[in-house]
C-alpha cells in the first residue's frame, strides 16, 4: 500500500510541544498574575484540560506512549536504561528499542514532512522525511573552551550537523543576566559548588539548546509536523519544588529565599520560548502542548526522597496538562483525556486512519470539523519501517551518570545486568497492571518473586492476584510475605483489601485503622476506608474518609466518586451529579461513576415530572 498517494492531502501544520511535568496547579496562578501571556493567548481561543498519565510514571515510557498511542508492553520501552546481554554493556534507552511506529514515521509514510527534536528517546536519530535531532544532542559539556563533540548519529540528515552543533549552549556561556530572573542572588553563590546552582545551569543550558534547534528548524525548513520535547520543567521541579512558595515548615529559611523563584522562573521561561515558537509557526498552524504527568506543588511535596528505586517519580502527579489551539481547534474545555489519545488525535488532524491496535481515542471534541477518518488494523502492517542512523558506540557513561545523579537509576551494583533486568521487568509488570492485564503481570511476577524474593515484586504479585480475584492464592501469598517481611505496612494494607473482597468488613477496617494509627496515611488508605463504610451503608463515616482523602489530594477522582455514591444513596441528587461530574473531569474512564451520574440525573428528572 502506498501511503504517500493514498492519504496525502493539504492540512494545516501541527506543532506538538512536550513540557515534561507541567502542571495546572502551578500554571493557573501564573496565568492570573499575567506571567504567562503566550500561553494565555492560545488559551483564549483554544482548548485546555487535564490529561491522565499512565503507570509507572516514568518519562521514557510515557513519551513513547504519547508518540505511539500504545502502552509500554506494546511499544517496548520499559525504563531509563537497557542492557546488551551479549556484551554486558549498559546504556541509556534508545529509539531502536521501540518496537512500534511513532506518529512521525506514520506521517512520513503518508507523505508529510516532520521535524523531531529531543524526543525521549530519539537516539540514534531516525531517518525521517525532515530532520531528527536526538536526545543526545546536548550531553554533558566539557570544560569551556575544550572541544565539545557531538555524535554524528544525533542528527539526521547530516547536512544539518554542523549548524546544529553550533547552536548548543554551554553552561559557562550563561551570564548573571540569564540566571538572576530565576535566582536573584546568584552572584553570591559558587556555580562550581552550590548544590542547586550548578545543576540549574546545566538544565538551563540544555533547555536553551533544544529551543535553539527547534526554532532554527521551524524557520529554515519546510515542515508539516514539528514535535519538540522539553524536559526542563521536570528537572527544575525535582531540583527546587521544595523551595517553591508557600514555604514548607521543614525548609531552611535561607535556602527558601535563595531558590524560591526557580520553579516560577522555569514556567515563565517556557512561556517566552512558546511565544517565539508561536510566531514562527504562524496563524495557520495548529498547536498542541502536552505534559506526561504533573508535579506535586502543595502540601504533598517531599523534602527528602526515600531510598527506593526511581524515587523522583514519587514527586509526580497523575494529571498533566493538555492545550490545543489553531485554525482547526474550537474553544473548549476537554475532560477525560489520556496520554494514549495524543497519537490518534494527531493522525486524525492529518486525515489519517487510526490503528485499531492503538489503545487511545481521537479527541474529536477539540476540532471544529469532526469528520471520522476511520481505522486500519495496524500501522505496523505496512511495508515501511523506521530506519536509524548507525551508531559508533552505544555506551554513554555521561548520561548514565546524569540519570544516577537524578535518582532514577542505581548502577552501584555488583551485577549490573541483573539490576537492569529487574528494573525493566518490574516496570513492565506495572504497565500490565495499569493496562488491566493482571494475568500477564502474574505470569512474569510469580517466577521472578520465587527466584529473587524482592518485597516490591511480592507486593506487585499481590495486587495482580487481587485484580484477578484469586483470593485463596492471595491469602497464601500474604501469609508467606508476612513471614519474610514482618511489620511491612503495605502487606497489612493488602490484607485489609483481601478481607474487604471477602466481605469481612470489620476485619478490613481493623487493618486499615491500624495503619492509620501507625501514621501511614494516604489518599488510597482513606478511600478504602470510605469504600468499606459505603458498602456497609455508613454514609456519614464514608464521607468523612473520602473528605480526608481530598484534603491530601484535592483532585482525587476516586474520593469524589465515593462522595457522589454517598450523595446518591442519601437522595441528594444534585450533589451526586456535581461530584460525579467533578470526578469524571479528572478521570473519564470510570464506568461506575457514569452509572452514578445517570442514576442521579434520572432521579432529578423524575422529581421534576
Amino acid at each position: 500500500m502506498n501511503k504517500k498517494t493514498s492519504y496525502k492531502a493539504k492540512k494545516p501544520k501541527l506543532l506538538l510541544i512536550g513540557w515534561d511535568a507541567a502542571d495546572w496547579k502551578v500554571i493557573d496562578p501564573l496565568l492570573k498574575m499575567g506571567k504567562m501571556p503566550a500561553l494565555q493567548r492560545i488559551l483564549n481561543d483554544g482548548v485546555r484540560g487535564n490529561i491522565a498519565t499512565l503507570n509507572p510514571v516514568l518519562s521514557p515510557m510515557l513519551w513513547n506512549s504519547i508518540a505511539t498511542g500504545k502502552r509500554a508492553y506494546d511499544h517496548g520501552v520499559h525504563g531509563f536504561v537497557e542492557a546488551d546481554k551479549a556484551t554486558g554493556e549498559i546504556s541509556p534507552v534508545r529509539a531502536t528499542t521501540r518496537k512500534v511506529k511513532p506518529i512521525w514515521s506514520i506521517l512520513n509514510e503518508a507523505g508529510y514532512s516532520t521535524n523531531v527534536i529531543n524526543w525521549w528517546p530519539s537516539h540514534p536519530a531516525e531517518k525521517v522525511n525532515g530532520v531528527c535531532v536526538s536526545n543526545h544532542f546536548h550531553k554533558s559539556a566539557p570544560v569551556f573552551g575544550q572541544d565539545w563533540p557531538l555524535e554524528q548519529s544525533a542528527v539526521y540528515p547530516s547536512t544539518y550537523y554542523e549548524k546544529l552543533k553550533g547552536l548548543r549552549l554551554h553552561p559557562a556561556e550563561l551570564t548573571l543576566a540569564h540566571v538572576m530572573p530565576f535566582i536573584p542572588n546568584a552572584s553570591d553563590l559558587d556555580p562550581e559548588n552550590d548544590e542547586v546552582l550548578k545543576p540549574f545551569l546545566r538544565v538551563l543550558a540544555h533547555c536553551c539548546s533544544v529551543h535553539n534547534a527547534a526554532t532554527y528548524l521551524m524557520e529554515e525548513t519546510e515542515w508539516d509536523f514539528t514535535g519538540v520535547y522539553f524536559e526542563a520543567i521536570d528537572h527544575f521541579s525535582h531540583l527546587a519544588m521544595k523551595y517553591h512558595p508557600p514555604k514548607l515548615a521543614d525548609v531552611n529559611h535561607e535556602d527558601f529565599e535563595k531558590y524560591k523563584g526557580i520553579v516560577e522562573g522555569a514556567y515563565i521561561f517556557h512561556d517566552m520560548m512558546l511565544d517565539r515558537m508561536l510566531d514562527l509557526a504562524g496563524k495557520d498552524c495548529n498547536v498542541m502542548i502536552v505534559s506526561d504527568h504533573g508535579f506535586e506543588s502543595g502540601g504533598l511535596r517531599q523534602i527528602e526522597l526515600p531510598d527506593v528505586e526511581a524515587a523522583p517519580a514519587l514527586e509526580h502527579r497523575q494529571f498533566g496538562v493538555f492545550v490545543a489551539a489553531g485554525p482547526d481547534i474550537k474553544p473548549n474545555e476537554i475532560y477525560g483525556a489520556s496520554l494514549l489519545d495524543i497519537a490518534p488525535t494527531v493522525l486524525h488532524h492529518f486525515g489519517l486512519p487510526i490503528g485499531e491496535d492503538m489503545e487511545g481515542q481521537v479527541l474529536k471534541n477539540i476540532f471544529r470539523k469532526g469528520e471520522a477518518v476511520g481505522h486500519i488494523p495496524s500501522w505496523e502492517d505496512t511495508t515501511t519501517k523506521p530506519e536509524f542512523v548507525e551508531e559508533a558506540s552505544k555506551s554513554n557513561e555521561e548520561m548514565l551518570t546524569q540519570l544516577q545523579d537524578l535518582g532514577y537509576i542505581n548502577l552501584d551494583q555488583s551485577d549490573r545486568l541483573r539490576y537492569v533486568d529487574s528494573e525493566l521487568t518490574y516496570n513492565l509488570c506495572v504497565s500490565f497492571l495499569d493496562g488491566n492485564k493482571p494475568a500477564k503481570a502474574k505470569e512474569l511476577l510469580e517466577p521472578y518473586f520465587e527466584k529473587n524474593g524482592e518485597l516490591r515484586y511480592g507486593m506487585l504479585l499481590a495486587q495482580a492476584l487481587l485484580k484477578l480475584g484469586d483470593l485463596s492464592d492471595l491469602s497464601a501469598h500474604l501469609d508467606k510475605m508476612e513471614q519474610s517481611f514482618e511489620g511491612q505496612g503495605g502487606i497489612h494494607f493488602l490484607r485489609g483489601m483481601l478481607y474487604l473482597q471477602q466481605s469481612e468488613h470489620k476485619k478490613a477496617l481493623q487493618h486499615f485503622f491500624d495503619m492509620e494509627k501507625r501514621g501511614l496515611k494516604s489518599a488510597q488508605l482513606y478511600n478504602e476506608i470510605g469504600r468499606t463504610f459505603l458498602i456497609t451503608q455508613n454514609y456519614r463515616a464514608a464521607k468523612e474518609y473520602f473528605n480526608k482523602a481530598l484534603v491530601l489530594d484535592t483532585e482525587n477522582a476516586v474520593a469524589l466518586s465515593g462522595k457522589a455514591q454517598c450523595a446518591l444513596e442519601e437522595s441528594q441528587y444534585d450533589d451526586a451529579i456535581l461530584l460525579a461530574e467533578q470526578s469524571l473531569v479528572l478521570q473519564f474512564f470510570q464506568p461506575n461513576t457514569h452509572y452514578i451520574l445517570a442514576q442521579a440525573a434520572l432521579a432529578v428528572e423524575e422529581l421534576d415530572i
